[in-house]
């Protein structure tokens, strides 16, 4: 078992995601994290970025082949 986190807002900002039994529950936490911020990200641009770069973040699917 280990603690996993991911860097958000900057590389120096981190989250951590929690202690996992199996490398399938660490990936999905991380998934889940990830494409939550993605779409966080894509809101606080909305206004000022193109619709097509908007919809990419809003879609974008984490995939453990990644």
């Amino acid at each position: 078992q280990s603690g996993y986190t991911i860097s958000k807002y900057g590389k120096h900002n981190f989250v951590y995601l929690g202690v996992f039994d199996t490398a399938a529950e660490a990936f999905d936490a991380y998934k889940t994290s990830k494409q939550q911020y993605l779409k966080t990200i894509a809101e606080s641009y909305k206004e000022t970025i193109d619709v097509r770069i908007y919809n990419a973040l809003m879609n974008y699917k984490i995939e453990i082949t990644d």
